[in-house]
């Protein structure tokens, strides 16, 4: 199971991530760019050196220089190269001296003079200082760069963004493996709960909240399973007393009366009180239907004698005086076993009877026949009454029952449908054919033993 949201996401994080980087990147090179194209120090000076005028007995400043000079606060000061005396200055602050010997110009020429930023320029036998603010300006101590050393700047911010997306590359790898690797089984324990957890969600140290409540979740819901269906067995059991008490003394009765309305109504509360003992073997089969550890009671039965005995116990009840029966085999079936649960398979067989009796008040015959096909037992049950539409008979192929409407059995056929069920937890299958007004067939077929 891939979780595709997550994976998403985090793939979205990481492209954004290297969005971002790329525009940065952007960013940085306009704003380098555009600083470039910006008038510099050096810019400054060179536009300087134009605006002022040496002559062999003055020195002028030009209207725009100083203009210029005010504007980027630089101070002027010019020196005699032979001498080292100043012989103009305009701003210079009154702390630079006025005098230099020659390591004194080597100092500033390359560094900083008093602390002020400084460049110089050399025309003629003068030597044009100018002096920055030094709170605007900073001098590297040198100002040429090796060519290699730019190549390797390049190679370096290549490298840097190769190593950036292998990086990036290994987190969304590692966190979509990490993500599935902890998610999957509480996806999968999720997905389970319904159906109950065959053991407890393993701790997840960072998940641990999460695993916690799906245990607790699946504790709860296997409680309320588990007391369901105590609840259904103890019901069940206490109805079964009263009931069969009610059906031997309606019986005696009828059995000593001769009135012929007193024989109407006893049969009609015999019969009801079968069709309610019929409800409560479904209710109870149905909750061992739903039970998470649900399990066949298997017995290896020989298939003959098996059916026989069915048929002998449904006639026994004394309720189908208007219907017929009529049992027939396959005589090569003599021998074969079946290996199923007996009481499931018997209640299979009573309901479907049962719902060929219940639907047809004036009676019908009913036929049941056995037949062996290929490494199968074939069942076929049918009447001849007044069958289903068309429509009831496709709502009995609806899903299985996950709730059992006691309101509407008569309506929906459940008994048929836990049929089905049971007959589908043996490795078999059923099917209902009908025609309305003709006839209604079940056809059960179960994998026979292996000899």
């Amino acid at each position: 199971m891939k979780f595709k949201a997550m994976t998403r996401f985090i793939k979205k994080f990481i492209i954004s991530l290297i969005f971002m980087s790329i525009m940065n990147l952007f960013i940085l090179g306009g704003f380098i760019f555009s600083h470039v194209q910006q008038t510099n120090s050096i810019d400054t000076v060179k536009q300087l050196v134009k605006q002022i005028d040496i002559k062999s007995d003055s020195i002028e400043i030009s209207k725009s220089g100083k203009r210029l000079a005010n504007t980027k606060k630089v101070w002027i000061m010019i020196l005699d190269a032979n001498t080292g005396h100043e012989i103009y200055q305009y701003r210079k602050p009154s702390e630079i001296p006025n005098k230099y010997n020659l390591a004194d110009v080597v100092k500033f020429t390359r560094y900083y003079l008093n602390d002020y930023p400084v460049f110089t320029q050399i025309i003629g036998d003068k030597i044009e200082v100018f002096g920055f603010s030094k709170t605007e300006v900073f001098r590297f101590p040198f100002d040429y760069y090796e060519k290699s050393d730019l190549h390797n700047v390049i190679i370096l911010a290549i490298l840097l963004l190769i190593i950036n997306c292998l990086y990036l590359l290994a987190i969304y790898t590692y966190s979509t493996k990490f993500i599935s690797r902890k998610l999957t089984p509480l996806a999968l324990a999720i997905k389970n709960l319904p159906q109950g957890l065959h053991k407890a969600v393993p701790s997840q140290d960072e998940l641990q909240q999460l695993t916690d409540a799906i245990n607790i979740v699946d504790k709860k819901l296997k409680d309320e399973e588990r007391f369901k269906e105590n609840w259904i067995s103890g019901i069940a059991h206490d109805i079964k007393t009263p009931l069969s008490v009610i059906i031997s003394n309606a019986s005696l009765i009828s059995d000593d009366t001769d009135n012929s309305d007193q024989k109407r109504h006893l049969r009609s509360i015999i019969n009801e009180s079968y069709y309610i003992q019929n409800i409560v073997n479904d209710l109870n089969i149905f909750a061992r239907l739903k039970n998470t550890k649900f399990f066949l009671n298997l017995d290896s039965v020989k298939i003959i004698s098996f059916f026989k005995e069915i048929i002998i116990q449904i006639i026994n009840q004394g309720i189908w005086e208007n219907s017929n029966f009529e049992f027939n085999y396959d005589h090569s079936l003599i021998g074969h076993t079946i290996t199923v649960e007996k009481n499931l398979i018997s209640r299979v067989i009573h309901n479907i009877i049962y719902n060929s009796v219940l639907h047809n008040q004036n009676g019908c015959n009913i036929s049941i026949y056995l037949e062996k096909k290929d490494s199968f037992l074939v069942v076929i049950i049918e009447d001849n009454g007044i069958g289903v539409t068309i429509d009831k008979l496709n709502r009995l192929y609806e899903e299985e029952i996950t709730e059992f409407d006691i309101s509407g059995i008569r309506r929906h056929g459940i008994g048929l449908k836990i049929s089905k069920q049971i007959i589908e937890v043996h490795n078999g299958t059923m099917k209902i054919q009908s025609k309305e007004n003709q006839f209604f067939r079940t056809i059960i077929e179960l994998p026979l033993d292996t000899k």
